[in-house]
């Protein structure tokens, strides 16, 4: 189990399994008024193929094909996406976990990427495109500088890639 803090108080409780060439993903996020719980589906690249979110009696399902094709529920495509490979949750830290995973990474190079942003509570998404970089890479811990069109922070992972601390919003506990 995987947990994070966040500056409000807030927490998320994670588990992640690996089997048959799938990444599968389990979270309950306790946020505000409302639990948000979300479920992931990655192939062994870290690369998204299907999430479901639920907040109350609100909930979203998108699927992906990894090459930058989404669909809805229904297996409808969503062509406002067509590019994005990554998604990206506001409530959370671990969807930043996708593209640190998937991508070879060299220290000082920027790669930017378009992702679909998820926005919790209002389950509203769109894509944008997100940079990051590797700045140091130290005793375990990578340090990357994250920007997305309305912010910009340092994320610091673990050896798997995992949000360790990400000042000013979560910090695993």
């Amino acid at each position: 189990m995987i947990r994070w803090k966040n500056q409000r108080e807030e927490t998320e409780e994670l588990s992640l399994a690996e089997k048959d060439g799938c990444i599968t993903i389990q979270s309950t996020v306790h946020h505000s008024a409302e639990e948000v719980h979300y479920s992931l589906e990655l192939d062994r690249s870290w690369t998204f193929r299907k999430g479901s979110l639920r907040i109350g009696d609100r909930s979203l399902t998108l699927h992906a094909d990894g090459s930058g094709s989404w669909f809805d529920r229904e297996h409808g495509p969503i062509e406002e996406l067509t590019g994005a490979i990554d998604i990206d949750i506001s409530c959370t830290p671990f969807t930043n976990s996708l593209p640190i995973n998937r991508m070879e990474w060299v220290q000082g190079r920027t790669v930017s990427m378009d992702v679909v942003y998820l926005s919790v509570p209002d389950l509203t998404f769109r894509k944008v495109t997100q940079h990051y970089t590797l700045l140091r890479d130290s005793n375990g811990i990578r340090e990357f500088r994250y920007q997305s069109p309305t912010y910009e922070s340092s994320i610091f992972v673990d050896r798997e890639g995992l949000v360790v601390d990400y000042p000013g919003l979560f910090l695993r506990i």
